[in-house]
């Protein structure tokens, strides 16, 4: 779905109003790679993924009780998160969207706000741009971040094909995945099996493409 330049601007606004500014900056951020991610595909829409971008962290500064109270009215536990509190936003996000948002909430746009903080196996281009972008946009200065967006851009430039693009954004998801993989058994920390779940996926997918 095509959103208007009036609709994306009204909607950055609204956000902003949501939003701490850092979490608005980062916000922001992650539009501007998703927009420039995406002009090396040809069918997609980068209006759609802009507004998805916008969306992605709108519960992000929620606190729990309201995590909580978003997902009891729409009948989800959330056990599924149990321990990854920082993914929260990412179960009660779609819901915010489809009751305050709901003439951006296209079936790519729920899904990729959904999928864009422990990833999912199977995720369709559009997802995979939005989780990949809330890693590499400029404001993330990690060298972890400074390394997959600089791998990233670099095979976007070089790649002579769509199939090469989109190699080239798996291999980005695997790199992210791989040091978020890392940094989280460094410190003890739990890892989601859906996030190891979507690493495995990825790299089989890369090994088969190639």
């Amino acid at each position: 779905m095509k959103f208007s330049n009036e609709q994306i601007e009204l909607l950055r606004k609204n956000v902003g109003e949501r939003l701490s500014k850092k979490r608005y900056l980062h916000t922001l951020g992650v539009e501007n790679a998703a927009c420039y991610i995406a002009s090396f595909f040809e069918d997609l829409d980068a209006s759609e993924l802009a507004v998805a971008a916008l969306l992605h962290d709108i519960t992000k500064e929620y606190s729990e009780a309201e995590h909580k109270d978003v997902l009891k009215s729409n009948r989800e536990a959330g056990d599924e998160m149990c321990g990854v509190s920082a993914a929260l936003h990412s179960l009660t996000a779609p819901y915010v969207v489809e009751s305050d948002f709901p003439e951006y909430a296209t079936s790519n746009i729920l899904s990729a706000v959904r999928n864009h903080t422990l990833g999912c196996p199977e995720m369709s281009i559009f997802d995979e741009i939005i989780f990949i972008s809330d890693y590499v946009e400029d404001g993330r200065t990690y060298p972890a971040c400074v390394d997959v967006r600089e791998m990233l851009y670099s095979d976007l430039k070089k790649a002579e094909s769509q199939a090469e693009c989109v190699i080239a954004l798996h291999r980005a998801v695997v790199r992210s995945l791989e040091y978020t993989v890392s940094a989280l058994r460094a410190r003890g920390a739990l890892l989601h099996e859906t996030t190891e779940d979507t690493l495995n996926w990825f790299v089989a997918k890369l090994n088969y493409l190639r």
